[in-house]
């Protein structure tokens, strides 16, 4: 798996201060995005930490990106999963033409990675690539946000 990272700051619980940090990460299964010389991926988000449930969320802004790899894109998860999930939170925001398109992640009872899929026509879910659902731009974004049960917890 090809990566890039970001950075995040979240906090362990609600109403506690933490000394935790979370670098947010995410690629594509393929080639990887390549960014503009001397920049990071613009990530942001953060989670909160409940007892054994975690609420994330990731934001991307794509101006920094020259381009945008192959493969399906995912992003990884604070803390590993304990269940298999399919998360519905997110969306893509094509700039250009105003257009949103659902954003879907599922990941595996273990894993903190989230594989990012787009809904076809048919309904059916398709991974989110470059150019599915939508050929990507620099000026797109795209933001998801799900709550799970930590794994060990």
């Amino acid at each position: 798996m090809a990566r890039f990272g970001g950075g995040g700051r979240g906090s362990a619980t609600i109403g506690e201060a933490s000394d935790e940090t979370w670098t947010i990460e995410g690629g594509t299964l393929g080639l990887p995005p390549v960014y503009s010389r001397n920049s990071d991926p613009l990530f942001s988000g953060g989670y909160n930490q409940i007892g054994a449930l975690c609420h994330f969320h990731i934001d991307l802004l794509m101006l920094n990106i020259v381009g945008f790899g192959t493969g399906q894109y995912f992003v990884k998860l604070p803390f590993p999963s304990k269940n298999n999930y399919l998360l519905t939170g997110g969306c893509l925001h094509d700039e250009s033409t105003g257009n949103e398109y659902a954003i879907l992640g599922h990941v595996d009872a273990g894993s903190d990675i989230l594989k990012l899929f787009t809904t076809a026509s048919d309904g059916r879910q398709i991974p989110y690539e470059d150019s599915v659902p939508i050929q990507l731009h620099r000026l797109d974004n795209f933001h998801i946000a799900g709550l799970y049960e930590v794994l060990g917890s």
